[in-house]
């Protein structure tokens, strides 16, 4: 019909807790219904209610209205007598449109027509999952772009500030110098994952639009994400830098030592993150502020892409959570200055001119506070501060609250 008709959205309850504030069963156009798991048995009485058949699809063009359609006064009250336990609620805003940028970052791609079945053998669940999310990275090439960058210059830099000062006759004042650059640059990198943020805004929202439709299941998006996160980025980062290394400083012993440090140290990364996510999943009615604290907590200990963080009730806060990011950029780079003045210049004083140290007690000896900061805990004091005050800041806001009060009923 040529008439527009009422814009109306059908309110379920989900399938899964990880949904928990996307919701919304979608209708999207004339006779066309966008199927999640929450809504597959609601079809056959959509289809009595309306009296014509309703063709499964996914329109990428209203992803982020949740799930509404045009339909006129005698189909929603038919849908009303046939659905009494579903809200069908007229919009009265309409249907907003996107420009060519947001469509071409927000259009599916699924690898199948329907999504796959929960029936199917849980390593092929897991399996799909991890393509599906690596295929993520394509939708969001500036994003993704930035982000190799972003490691490449931190590598060339950390070369740099590698180099062996008696073969390459550094003085201590250009060592320091090239020290700060690289402190700076961890700093620089922090921020720049606040200019991103409306990339990360829509590769979360797919992520989740994904989910809602039955793309993704929450124990195997876990497995997914640690997959992805403690393999190929973390292998991806570990052998860069080690590459660097090994070419521009010339500590062709020690290469290996950075391959097996840089490689537990972002495997180390990757499991503060998906425990993170593992506290949406786990425990889906936890109060959003409390979220937030446990995420304030953490974040300090993830990489640059652990800002994109799947857990819904936590949606709103990760904006703020954002600004707090750079804070973990402060921590690496006192992690680097572990290589002092002694370990520069005294031959004896590094692992890989020194028979003495075991590779073991190398890392080890890296990965301890009180030698990393020269204050016992006090990298664990700020992340403390910095999440209590974030926590009562959060609490104090009004319009955050009330954002957490719809995010935790739903509404």
């Amino acid at each position: 019909p040529s008439r527009r008709g009422t814009v109306v959205a059908l309110l379920v309850r989900p399938q899964y807790p990880v949904l928990k504030g996307f919701d919304r069963a979608m209708l999207v156009g004339k006779g066309q219904i966008v199927y999640n798991g929450a809504v597959d048995a609601l079809a056959p009485a959509i289809e009595m209610a309306l009296g014509r058949p309703v063709k499964p699809t996914i329109n990428p063009a209203d992803m982020l209205v949740d799930h509404v359609t045009s339909l006129d006064a005698a189909e929603v009250r038919a849908l009303r007598r046939a659905l009494p336990a579903v809200a069908v609620a007229p919009v009265a805003e309409p249907v907003p449109r996107y420009t060519g940028e947001e469509e071409e970052l927000l259009t599916l791609h699924p690898p199948s027509g329907k999504p796959f079945s929960n029936t199917l053998p849980h390593l092929t669940r897991v399996w799909l999952c991890f393509t599906r999310t690596l295929r993520l990275f394509g939708r969001t090439p500036w994003f993704t772009a930035l982000r190799v960058l972003q490691a490449f210059f931190i590598q060339v830099v950390i070369g740099i500030t590698f180099l062996d000062a008696t073969d390459n006759e550094l003085s201590t004042s250009e060592v320091e110098t090239w020290q700060g650059l690289l402190t700076f640059v961890f700093q620089i990198t922090g921020f720049t994952s606040v200019m991103v943020l409306p990339y990360v805004q829509f590769y979360r929202k797919q992520y989740l639009r994904e989910m809602s439709a039955g793309y993704y299941n929450s124990m195997e998006l876990v497995s997914g994400l640690i997959i992805l996160e403690s393999f190929l980025w973390s292998s991806f980062e570990s052998i860069g830098y080690s590459i660097i290394i090994y070419h521009m400083a010339g500590h062709r012993d020690g290469a290996t030592y950075q391959v097996f440090n840089w490689f537990n140290l972002f495997i180390w990364m990757s499991t503060c993150k998906v425990s993170t996510v593992c506290v949406g999943l786990l425990f889906p009615d936890l109060p959003s502020a409390t979220a937030f604290f446990l995420n304030v907590m953490l974040m300090p200990m993830l990489p640059a892409n652990g800002i994109i963080i799947f857990t819904p009730q936590i949606y709103w806060p990760q904006r703020i959570l954002v600004y707090l990011n750079p804070l973990h950029y402060s921590i690496a780079a006192e992690m680097l200055n572990q290589f002092d003045e002694s370990h520069l210049f005294q031959d004896d004083a590094r692992p890989w001119r020194n028979p003495n140290v075991t590779q073991g007690d190398w890392v080890m000896d890296q990965l301890d506070f009180d030698t990393l900061t020269g204050d016992k805990w006090q990298n664990v004091y700020i992340v403390l501060a910095m999440g209590v005050i974030a926590y009562v800041l959060f609490m104090l806001m009004p319009c955050i609250r009330t954002l957490e009060r719809r995010m935790d009923t739903g509404s």
